[in-house]
């Protein structure tokens, strides 16, 4: 008994300190970005691994209230589909691969973009602020 026991936890032990090695990690090369009006611009989030969906939120500010999903990206199908209420954002595409390109960068598009990288297992975030200035 006290072997199956101890087999058990080692099982455990191990599933659990594999999982955790495996997670995701996202990274941002600029967290803040401030682009001309009508200029085009690609934000990038880098994961360490690819996860099965990529999401983009969009909110005025960090923690804001207004936050919501802007594109849901798959990352086996190479494609993505902007959320409800940005239908008229016509200028903004996703990748899948972590990238938003936004071409003719407008003032309403001032704000905090956030990328979400995930899979059964795991989720990792990370932000950029952009400013539209000009």
């Amino acid at each position: 008994m006290l072997l199956l026991f101890c087999l058990i936890w080692i099982l455990e032990f191990h599933i659990g300190a594999s999982a955790s090695d495996s997670r995701i990690l996202v990274t941002v090369d600029q967290p803040t970005v401030y682009a001309a009006e009508l200029s085009s611009h690609q934000l990038r989030c880098e994961f360490s691994r690819s996860p099965l969906y990529v999401l983009w939120y969009y909110s005025s500010f960090p923690g804001a209230s207004d936050r919501a999903t802007l594109a849901q990206c798959y990352h086996a199908l190479g494609r993505c589909n902007l959320g409800e209420g940005f239908a008229n954002w016509t200028n903004v595409g996703g990748g899948a691969n972590g990238s938003l390109q936004i071409s003719g960068v407008v003032r309403r598009q001032d704000g905090y973009f956030e990328c979400e990288g995930m899979d059964d297992l795991d989720v990792a975030r990370a932000g950029i602020r952009l400013y539209v200035v000009g």
